[in-house]
C-alpha cells in the first residue's frame, strides 16, 4: 500500500512503498495470511469439502435408484448396505445348527400371518415374512396369491399379525410369475439372513417351514432343486403359503408357493420359489447375491399401488 500521508501532502512527490508491497501478491495475503487471504482459504476449503463429500455419497449405495420396470409399472426401491443389517454376518464363525425349538425362536419375531380379501371379497390368509428395515419401514415377503386383489385400485386392506401386533400393510410391488409380492408396514422388525452357501441347498437337506401364528415349524427334506424351484416333502396348505423355507442355521432359502404346485392326487411333493428369485424384480440385492437380504426404502411419497392392465 502507499503511504497515504504522503501521497496527498505534494502531488511533485513520488510516493515510496513499504517491504510489504514490494512483496508478490500470493506472499502478500497468504504467507502470512491477511484478513483477505483468510477469507478465500476458508472458501476454497468449504467448497473442497463439499466436493469430496459429493463423491463419496454418489458413490456409496445409498445413492443408487433402482429404475422402475415398465413393463409391470411396478416399483423397486434402493439398496442399504449390507454392514446396515443387522442381521448380516460379523464374524467368520459359521451358524450354528438349529433344532425345531430354535428355529421357532429365530423365525417368530420374523414370519408374520397376512390377511386380505380375494378378487370376490372372501378371506384369504396366509403367512409372509421380513426381508428388511430402513427408514421407519419394514418391508414383508409374502405370495402373490394372498394379496392379488390389492394389485387394482381400489383394493382390500392387508392386515399383517405376529403376536399381539396387528397392522396395515400396503402392496409395494409383485412378480406374477413367481408368486411373488412385497408388502410396506411402518413397523420395524427384525429379518432372517439368507442362504449364503454356495449351493445354498440341495437334495437331501432339511428344511424348515415356519408359518405365522402356527406354532411349531414343520420339518421336511429336500427332494429336487432347480433355478425355478425347490421341491420338498412339507405340505403346503393356504396358511403356509409365503411363509420362509428354512435350513437348519435358520438361513432363509426359499418362500412356500402354492401357485407353483402341479395338481394331481396324493400330492405329496411341494414347491418353494428360491429365495434369490426376489433379488430379478421385487428386491434390489445390490451385491449381486442372495447373501444378504435387501432393504429397501420408497422412491416416492407414498406408497399406493398400481392398476394393471
Amino acid at each position: 500500500m502507499f503511504e497515504s500521508s504522503r501521497w496527498f501532502q505534494s502531488s511533485g512527490q513520488t510516493p515510496k512503498l513499504t517491504d510489504l508491497d514490494r512483496k508478490p501478491f500470493l506472499r502478500r495475503h497468504f504467507w502470512p495470511p491477511s484478513a483477505f487471504g483468510i477469507i478465500v482459504i476458508s472458501l476454497l476449503i468449504s467448497m473442497l469439502a463439499g466436493f469430496i463429500g459429493a463423491l463419496i455419497y454418489v458413490s456409496s449405495e445409498n445413492a443408487q435408484i433402482a429404475t422402475v420396470d415398465p413393463a409391470d409399472q411396478t416399483r423397486v426401491a434402493p439398496t442399504v448396505p449390507a454392514s446396515a443389517d443387522p442381521d448380516s454376518p460379523s464374524t467368520t464363525k459359521p451358524p450354528e445348527i438349529l433344532n425345531a425349538d430354535g428355529i421357532a425362536k429365530k423365525a417368530g419375531p420374523t414370519v408374520w400371518s397376512v390377511s386380505s380379501l380375494d378378487e370376490n371379497g372372501r378371506p384369504v390368509e396366509g403367512s409372509g415374512f421380513i426381508a428388511g428395515s430402513f427408514g421407519g419401514q419394514t418391508y414383508l415377503l409374502t405370495s402373490l396369491a394372498i394379496v392379488r386383489a390389492a394389485t387394482r385400485i381400489p383394493g382390500p386392506d392387508i392386515v399383517v399379525r405376529n403376536g399381539s401386533s396387528e397392522i396395515k400393510a400396503t402392496l409395494w410391488t409383485w412378480q406374477e410369475d413367481k408368486d411373488l409380492a412385497l408388502l410396506v408396514t411402518g413397523r420395524t422388525a427384525p429379518s432372517l439372513p439368507w442362504g449364503d452357501e454356495n449351493p445354498a441347498v440341495k437334495a437331501g437337506d432339511r428344511v424348515y417351514v415356519v408359518s405365522g401364528g402356527a406354532g411349531a415349524p414343520v420339518v421336511g427334506v429336500v427332494s429336487a432343486v432347480s433355478p425355478a424351484s425347490i421341491q420338498h416333502n412339507i405340505f403346503i396348505d393356504a396358511r403356509r403359503q409365503g411363509a420362509p423355507l428354512l435350513n437348519e442355521k435358520g438361513q432363509v432359502l426359499g418362500m412356500a408357493s402354492l401357485a407353483l404346485n402341479p395338481t394331481f392326487p396324493g400330492q405329496t411333493d411341494f414347491f418353494a420359489v428360491p429365495i434369490s428369485a426376489a433379488c430379478e424384480r421385487v428386491l434390489n440385492c445390490g451385491n449381486g447375491t442372495a447373501s444378504v437380504p435387501s432393504t429397501v426404502a420408497p422412491t416416492g411419497n407414498n406408497a399406493t399401488t398400481t392398476t394393471r392392465g
